[in-house]
This record gives structure tokens, C-alpha cells and sequence, in this order.
């Protein structure tokens, strides 16, 4: 089938711990197969997957093909299960928020209130924190005393060595945000602040943007870092 990226993974988690049980990320193969015709399951994949056409039929369109951040949900009978499509691994992600947003506000599971295709109308959509990172504390010349010191940001170069260590729970905080953003469709990051201060220099810690990179990632977000321009050459090498 299609391939499974990062934000796939996550989509089926949030699913499985949403819905406590009956979600499956499927493979091709017959045994996965069977286990979506349970009824009361979720059935999740991509527009390439064998078990998508299946369920769709042969003569019909994926309805999101070549769309890799839409999704399709649509109810299937006999038995009744939900079928959750997306145009790629963020598209499936989108989709299971909007299945988790309809089971959290209790709408009724009929096609009526659940069939729908959706697709971003904006390809870019991105938030530019101005975030000063922990470590980097200073309060520049424009911002109101009462605003001094906004260097309480969540992003935090010691938490990302430390998740590069193994420490499960340290980016929990930028874990929580990127959910949170990637849930009403967010796919872009800036995380810095923008007006540019040495002490943020992303280029002393690579490892820890690779970190922040994986991260994010799985919640199909891209990550952006704006350079200082006097180390333009130095970046574009790093």
C-alpha cells in the first residue's frame, strides 16, 4: 500500500486512545484485512491501500487522491464500521481529529452527520511563535516592561537533549502544543523568536533540531528557523 509517514502512526493512536478500543492501522494482508470487518471498527488508510480499494470498490475514485493533507470519512453498513481515508499520513491525521472532535461533542453516528470530504484551502498554514527559548533569556528593546523576560517559552533546548537521551516525558510540553495545533490544521512551525538573538543560534544545536524535527513531524508539521543573515553562508553549510 501507500506509504505510512510519522503522522499516520500518530493519527492511529490518537485513535486507539480515543476510542479505547476498535481502531487499526491495516496492512494489505488478508488477517489484518479481517480484523476491520468487526463491526463498531475504524478502518484508516491511504488512497494507495489494497484494503481501501477493497472497501471503496474497484470502480470507485479514491475521493482524495493526490491530495496528501485531505480526508474522507464515510459509514459503511454490514456490518457498521467508519471509514476513514486520507490523500496521505497528514490527511489521515485530520481525519482522526474529526472523528475524535464528532465522538467528544456526541453527534450521532449516521452518514448524514458524519459523511464528508475535506481539504485545506491554504497550503501554508503556519504559526510564528516570536519564542525566546529557555536559555536565551533577555528582554529586548521592544517589548513593554510589563512584557519583559518572555523567556518562559515551552521550547526548551535542555528538554530536547534530554528526549535525545531517552527521557520519554521531557518534550511533553511540545508534544501537548503540536497536538493541539495540528488539530485544527496547523502544518508549519516558527518557533523562534523573530527578532534574532545569538543566543538562539540554531546552529549550536543541530541535534537538538533533529529532535524538535522528528517531533513535529509526527503531527505533520514542518519546521522553519530563521538564520541571522550574517550566518547565511554558515547555515546553508550546517
Amino acid at each position: 500500500g501507500s506509504a505510512v509517514g510519522p503522522a499516520h502512526v500518530t493519527a492511529v493512536s490518537e485513535l486507539v486512545s480515543g476510542f479505547g478500543v476498535g481502531a487499526f492501522d491495516v496492512t494489505a494482508s488478508d488477517d489484518a484485512l479481517a480484523k476491520v470487518l468487526v463491526t463498531g471498527s475504524v478502518v484508516v488508510g491511504s488512497c494507495g491501500d489494497e484494503h481501501i480499494r477493497q472497501l471503496l470498490g474497484v470502480e470507485t475514485a479514491c475521493p482524495v487522491a493526490g491530495e496528501p493533507e485531505a480526508f474522507s470519512l464515510k459509514l459503511l453498513t454490514s456490518p457498521k464500521r467508519v471509514l476513514l481515508i486520507g490523500g496521505g499520513p497528514s490527511g489521515v491525521l485530520y481525519g482522526a481529529f474529526a472523528l475524535l472532535r464528532h465522538l467528544r461533542l456526541a453527534r450521532v453516528w449516521t452518514a448524514a452527520a458524519l459523511d464528508r470530504t475535506e481539504r485545506p484551502s491554504t497550503s501554508i498554514r503556519m504559526l510564528n511563535h516570536w519564542s525566546q527559548w529557555r536559555g536565551a533569556s533577555h528582554a529586548d528593546l521592544w517589548t513593554p516592561p510589563r512584557m519583559a523576560g518572555r523567556a518562559d517559552s515551552m521550547f526548551d533546548w535542555a528538554a530536547l537533549r534530554l528526549a535525545a537521551a531517552g527521557h520519554a516525558n521531557a518534550t511533553k510540553r511540545i508534544t501537548d502544543w503540536c497536538r493541539l495545533i495540528a488539530s485544527v490544521g496547523i502544518n508549519a512551525l516558527a518557533p523562534q523568536d523573530v527578532n534574532y538573538d545569538e543566543r538562539d543560534n540554531f546552529l549550536e544545536h543541530l541535534p537538538e533540531l533533529r529532535v524538535m524535527g522528528d517531533l513535529v513531524r509526527r503531527f505533520g508539521i514542518k519546521l522553519y528557523w530563521t538564520p541571522n543573515y550574517q550566518l547565511a553562508p554558515i547555515a546553508a553549510d550546517a
